[in-house]
């Protein structure tokens, strides 16, 4: 009774732990450690929700590696994930679509019922995708084997994540899979390319690690390198692994060149771009590299991606071309507009609601670009879908050098009108006066 007691207690602090707000996920992950290793129960319960449960809310992937080290479960998901394996009445694409699903919640690949596993219900099925599935995601047969498995793979992520190469390649000759999945679907060799640990990548790799691998996001380990910014790692990616598949991108469509472009990663911008990167390929918004390096106003980055012929009338959602979003920018450096109208870019183009860059640079008062642009060929006179000229926009809601900007296309319209009457009474008189 006192033992029940006790264990009671512990599981109420364990999930006192687990709903705090201030630990740090380290400080987190040593109180329950303490907390198991002193009678804790790893699958108790709180409002029907398990331990694994709040861990997997809280998405620290340490802390759920070990709670599953130590048996934890989520008793619901893994009943949902053998229903579904036994129903026999779903097509192998439903089934595989909704098991992927429940394991990605955090379902246990390894769970069972009557004794059978759920690899022992794939094989049955004789379902050789789910079947492939199931394995990639840690799923044998052998209990035994399981829990030996698991240790090893736990291990190497922790290996992994505190950059430990020697344990890394003993894990590695001892069965650790090198592409275990961890949370939000994260491998080993992600973890390697994020901290830019070179040598542990290269094990990893030879031991299978696969190189095109997208975890929950669809990000690669190339693009975790990028966004990192480490040379080395995207160089070796690129250098060494003829299978690595540089063109591919994410749930919203980002390539690993958008993410080097975004972070302003110029020589890794580079080295992708030599590498048969695609400098026009579009994200989820219709954006290219050259749209995001000119919402972040980088002049180096627009010259280097202008050198390898950048389609410079592409548009993104709204009909905006590179220009109007240069013209219309916040930043009031003309640098950028200038590069893009020395490439011989339409100057009047018009956006979906008929905006030109003309009206963009007059509405924000961005008194230089109005110049130039006035100055290769824009049209002061064309109106937007609201019945609006550049001047119009600069008059009535203007901001910035408004006043100069106005006074300018004031200026630059009367001489327009002046040479017409002058070009009309020359028609009419033969240049002789009235």
């Amino acid at each position: 009774m006192f033992k029940d007691e006790f264990i009671r207690k512990m599981n109420g602090f364990l999930f006192d732990v687990l709903k705090a707000s201030k630990p740090t996920p380290a400080q987190r992950l040593e109180k329950v450690k303490y907390l198991v290793g002193h009678g804790a129960d790893v699958n108790a319960k709180l409002d029907g929700k398990s331990v694994l449960t709040y861990a997997m809310e809280l998405k620290e992937n340490d802390l759920i590696l070990y709670l599953k080290s130590q048996g934890a479960k989520n008793e619901n998901l893994d009943k949902k994930l053998m229903e579904v394996i036994r129903d026999r009445k779903l097509s192998s694409q439903v089934r595989l679509k909704k098991v992927k699903y429940l394991v990605s919640l955090g379902a246990d690949v390894n769970t069972k019922v009557s004794g059978k596993s759920v690899l022992t219900y794939a094989k049955q099925l004789n379902d050789a995708d789910l079947k492939d599935f199931l394995e990639q995601k840690g799923a044998v047969e052998n209990k035994q084997n399981l829990t030996k498995l698991i240790g090893l793979n736990v291990k190497l992520f922790m290996a992994v994540k505190k950059e430990d190469e020697t344990l890394v390649e003993k894990l590695l000759q001892s069965g650790a899979d090198a592409n275990i999945r961890g949370i939000e679907g994260w491998t080993p060799l992600m973890l390697a390319a994020q901290n830019g640990n070179v040598r542990i990548a290269e094990l990893l790799i030879s031991e299978c690690g696969k190189v095109n691998a997208k975890n929950n996001d669809g990000w690669t380990p190339l693009m975790l390198a990028v966004q990192n910014g480490h040379k080395k790692m995207v160089n070796s990616l690129l250098n060494y692994n003829p299978d690595l598949e540089i063109k591919t991108t994410d749930e919203m469509k980002t390539t690993a060149l958008g993410v080097a472009v975004a972070k302003g990663h110029i020589e890794i911008v580079e080295n992708l771009l030599k590498k048969g990167a695609d400098v026009n390929a579009k994200d989820a918004q219709n954006n290219t590299a050259i749209f995001t390096a000119i919402e972040d106003c980088d002049v180096d980055m627009v010259d280097v991606l202008l050198n390898y012929n950048p389609d410079l009338m592409v548009c993104d959602v709204y009909g905006n071309t590179p220009l109007i979003k240069a013209a219309t920018s916040e930043y009031y450096d003309v640098k950028i507009v200038e590069m893009l109208l020395n490439k011989g870019v339409d100057v009047n183009a018009r956006s979906n609601f008929g905006q030109t860059a003309l009206m963009g640079a007059a509405e924000r008062g961005h008194f230089e670009k109005v110049k130039m642009l006035v100055e290769n060929g824009a049209d002061i006179s064309i109106k937007g879908w609201h019945g609006r000229t550049a001047l119009n926009l600069a008059r009535n809601y203007g901001v910035g050098e408004r006043r100069k900007v106005v006074e300018y296309l004031e200026k630059i319209r009367d001489e327009k009108r002046k040479a017409k009457i002058d070009g009309f009474v020359n028609k009419i008189f033969g240049g002789k006066g009235r």
